[in-house]
């Protein structure tokens, strides 16, 4: 045998021997790839505890959510707020016994300015035998309040809602709103937008029952 096919064959088995030593390399490659598929690596494990975790959390949020939605016939959202005219803390859950119209307004709103002599005529009208109480709903100063109530001769209640909690609480997205509470606490109806006085008397005050 010359060099020269000396030469061929071991160049011949170089490759031989490189091909068997790839194949072999993919093969136990491939068997972690589905070790790890099977029984899951660290990394895998992790990432599959971050996800579970997330979608957890995301699963108790769906639960808080729901006991906090605002339905009719379900409890109204409480509350304690601060009267500008009295500097006397309001809450909610104080008025039991007694039928609430809560309206969220500012000063700003053509038909929130519209609607309060309305709401104080309907004040004046039943007493104290109905609580209407006006929460501003855009972080207004206690002086602004004040003015507005003033100028338009209000005497209910008129509460500051600095950091807007108890606003989106009953989930006010514009002006105005109006919501009226039964003796219970419930939600029995509400309105967004502009509301008349005959939709007050003659259509809601009714089903907060016998005042008269």
């Amino acid at each position: 045998m010359n060099y020269k096919s000396l030469a061929v064959l071991c160049v011949g088995l170089i490759f031989v021997l490189a091909a068997v030593t790839t194949v072999l390399a993919w093969k136990v490659f491939d068997v972690n790839i589905q070790m790890e598929i099977s029984f899951g690596s660290p990394s895998n494990q992790a990432a599959t505890t971050a996800i579970n975790n997330i979608q957890q959390s995301g699963s108790d949020d769906s639960i808080n959510q729901s006991e906090n939605i605002l339905g009719i016939g379900l409890p109204a959202p409480n509350f304690s707020l601060l009267d500008v005219n009295t500097r006397e803390n309001i809450m909610l859950s104080d008025l039991e016994g007694i039928p609430v119209i809560i309206n969220f307004w500012t000063s700003w709103c053509g038909p929130c300015k519209s609607e309060m002599p309305s709401l104080q005529s309907i004040q004046n009208k039943y007493g104290d035998r109905i609580a209407i109480i006006g929460i501003n709903g855009d972080r207004e100063s206690m002086e602004q309040i004040q003015y507005f109530a003033k100028d338009l001769g209000i005497t209910f209640k008129l509460l500051q809602d600095p950091d807007n909690s108890v606003t989106k609480s009953y989930q006010i997205w514009g002006f105005p709103g109006t919501f009226f509470i039964d003796r219970e606490g419930r939600l029995v109806k509400k309105f967004m937008g502009e509301i008349s006085i005959e939709d007050i008397d003659n259509n809601i005050v009714a089903i907060l029952g016998d005042i008269d």
